[in-house]
């Protein structure tokens, strides 16, 4: 019997739809001395992860359903330590790129040679055993809260491969990401561009002959904004000499007073400036104002064309804002893409007013970067200094309440301070309160909207809506408080509660309608955030014994231009479950026939505003059929968002739309509701063909919701 190259028994899971190799397989490793579990694509080995936790997994690459690289990504995501092996029966250098890609260890090639495999155990128990020392070196960092927690300098530890183990507080301070953002990641994410590349060819030549090395070099926060700081990197090693880790300790340089991207004072300058400029305008007892200006939709120009020409941009636009300044104002770089502007001195408010405008029209002109042509606008908020014991905080506060005023109005203008912004961010923070325990406490419910066949007049799917029922505050639109859920970052705990609740209505709907699908609405920051897991919702459903197809995603077509690889990624795995994927208030944004044709997605959904002045020979009339032709040549079916009347419902099912929802159809009505206006589908005279019938639905559904 052949002995165990691992040092100790582990539970190793065999992943191959070949169940003669399984068993030789299993065989094999019972001999080695470990136990074995068996999954036959997948599916079944991600249902292992979460049942019955493996030490190493071996897998096939090829398999239906499921492959052993997308596999590969998703325990990676699960889990970032978990060793994991691919195994091939071709040779082709592809598949084993983008397996090591996917997150693998290490790499197989049928037939399997005992002396191979038994070599491949050994350094996975090497991994492995390096792991448990590099556990024990950080639990004891742990236990010295002095060194790590507590520690005011940030600190990271990798391992030989420089992906992320472990950060404390501090790290996560002064790099703006989370933990659980930077766990399993490299640190080179944190790069500007703006270190010499020279410099980090000497840390690391520095690091595998001296063990240490300290320097300065320049990282950009999640935010955007760029810093420098003080690095420290020592290599850990082995008794044989072999580098087992890398620990780091980053120092951000807070003398640095200037902005590295645009050569203005920065945001530690700030209140130093503001307090300096209010002393001076008290001595003169003249007038002072704060005006913040932010750069509109920045985040695009960041996620379509990289970092570099996002600071591009950064700098033009100092420029501009810097060239119709005085000698007496100051402009500062306050924020990832916001400008302070200081303005003593004001000669009366009509100057204002033109100065504003002049600025919000120079941010306006197209920014050139290489050889694309960027169009920006910017929000403005304007507070005025008030003179005896107001504070430069207030002032300052008062001046970004006003530009989110702005930022919320649509952007592309400059809101002035008024006192009722004070009292609107109180409410926020009392309805940010109330957001908080409305999981809990069982505020939430859902509404359904029926969406129609126009071929057929017949109920087919529904748009799961969210309502909150606040004990003094009665009925809150999603309007009110979605966005502010966005911000806390609620909509995830939100989020999969909707989907939930969407999926056990799903059983009693498709008894009355067998293909009956379900839509629910999900948010840009839900849909690109780690946490949002496509697996849940799609085990969630198989417990209904329901098929991926049952459950619509929506999606808003912003997204398509922002996400980018994220999202691609996202519509894959949505793609790899079954479910669907629907364009909403499409037309509203960019509408751009390339994007769409980039990314899988299933429907487009016609925004109200096009049906809402649907009439014979209107431009709305033709704007509907030009989107409809454009999605049916993508191979997408069309529905069209706010019907009201029985003429858009005909000039719709005319211009080949395929479904349709709208108050002509039924207003959001609760479950039992839409149960049985699908039962009376089943009634005499059911189709919404009909007007008699057409007419009492309305009127009946009107009644409901009311009620």
């Amino acid at each position: 019997m052949p002995t165990s190259t691992l040092s100790v028994s582990r539970t190793i899971l065999v992943v191959d739809d070949d169940a003669l190799f399984r068993g030789l397989l299993e065989k094999l490793l019972h001999q080695l001395g470990h136990r074995v579990l068996l999954a036959a694509d997948g599916e079944a080995a991600l249902a292992c992860q979460t049942a019955d936790l493996p030490d190493i997994v071996l897998m096939d690459v090829v398999m239906p359903g499921m492959g052993g690289i997308e596999a590969t990504r998703r325990l990676r995501a699960m889990n970032g330590r978990l060793p994991i092996v691919l195994i091939s029966a071709q040779g082709d250098d592809d598949s084993r790129i983008q397996g090591l890609s996917a997150g693998a260890d290490d790499y197989l090639y049928k037939p399997l040679k005992l002396p191979l495999l038994q070599h491949k155990l050994a350094r996975i128990e090497q991994l492995l055993a390096e792991r448990q020392q590099l556990d024990g070196a950080m639990a004891q960092l742990r236990r010295n809260a002095s060194v790590f927690d507590v520690s005011r300098d940030g600190m990271v530890i990798t391992d030989a491969r420089r992906k992320i183990l472990d950060v404390n507080r501090a790290f996560c301070e002064i790099t703006g990401y989370t933990r659980d953002e930077l766990i399993g990641n490299s640190p080179g994410q944190l790069r500007s561009g703006l270190t010499p590349a020279a410099v980090y060819a000497d840390m690391w030549q520095t690091l595998h002959t001296t063990r240490h090395w300290r320097g300065e070099v320049t990282n950009r926060h999640k935010d955007g904004e760029v810093y420098r700081e003080q690095l420290s990197i020592s290599a850990v090693h082995d008794e044989a000499g072999e580098i087992t880790s890398y620990v780091g300790i980053i120092n951000r340089i807070n003398k640095l007073r200037d902005d590295i991207v645009t050569g203005l004072p920065n945001r530690h300058q700030l209140a130093e400036r503001l307090n300096r400029a209010i002393a001076r305008n008290r001595r003169r007892q003249g007038s002072l104002a704060c005006l913040v200006l932010g750069l509109d939709r920045f985040s695009a120009v960041n996620a379509s064309l990289g970092h570099a020409a996002g600071d591009l941009v950064l700098r033009e636009a100092a420029r501009r804002l810097g060239g119709a300044l005085r000698a007496c104002d100051t402009l500062i770089r306050s924020g990832g893409d916001e400008f302070t502007l200081i303005l003593g001195e004001l000669p009366d408010s009509l100057w204002v007013d033109d100065l504003v405008h002049d600025l919000l029209h120079g941010l306006a002109q197209a920014f050139v970067v290489g050889s694309e042509s960027i169009h920006l606008s910017a929000s403005a908020g304007l507070a005025f200094h008030a003179g005896g014991s107001a504070q430069p905080g207030d002032l300052l506060q008062h001046a970004e309440m006003a530009m989110r005023a702005a930022k919320a109005l649509g952007g592309n203008r400059c809101e002035y301070f008024q006192p009722s912004m004070r009292e609107e961010v109180l409410e926020r923070r009392q309805l940010s309160e109330g957001l908080r325990q409305a999981l809990d406490l069982e505020q939430f419910f859902l509404l359904f909207q029926p969406i129609v066949s126009l071929e057929s007049g017949k109920i087919r799917k529904a748009e799961a809506l969210l309502r909150w029922r606040h004990p003094q505050r009665g009925l809150v639109g999603p309007a009110t408080f979605i966005a502010l859920a966005e911000q806390t970052g609620l909509i995830h705990d939100i989020g999969c509660w909707v989907t939930r609740q969407a999926i056990a209505a799903l059983p009693a709907l498709r008894e009355r309608c067998p293909e009956f699908q379900v839509s629910v609405n999900v948010s840009p920051a839900q849909f690109q955030a780690p946490a949002f897991a496509i697996d849940v919702h799609r085990r969630e459903l198989a417990a209904q014994g329901l098929p991926g197809s049952a459950l619509v995603l929506e999606i808003t077509e912003g997204l398509l231009l922002d996400g980018n690889a994220r999202v691609r990624e996202r519509l894959h795995e949505c793609r790899s479950a079954g479910m669907q994927v629907a364009i909403d208030d499409f037309g509203t944004g960019y509408s751009c026939l390339s994007y769409l044709n980039q990314f899988a997605t299933d429907y487009l959904k016609i925004d109200r505003s096009f049906v809402r002045h649907l009439r014979p020979d209107s431009r709305e009339l033709s704007l509907c059929e030009a989107i409809i032709a454009m999605g049916h040549s993508l191979g997408l079916r069309v529905v069209a968002e706010g019907v009201e009347t029985l003429e858009q419902h005909r000039l719709l099912r005319r211009a080949g739309c395929d479904f349709a929802q709208g108050y002509l159809y039924g207003r959001p009505m609760s479950l039992p509701d839409l149960l049985d206006l699908l039962q009376q589908e089943h009634e005499p005279a059911g189709s919404i063909g009909n007007r008699e019938r057409l007419q009492a639905s309305r009127t009946f559904n009107c009644r409901l919701s009311a009620s």
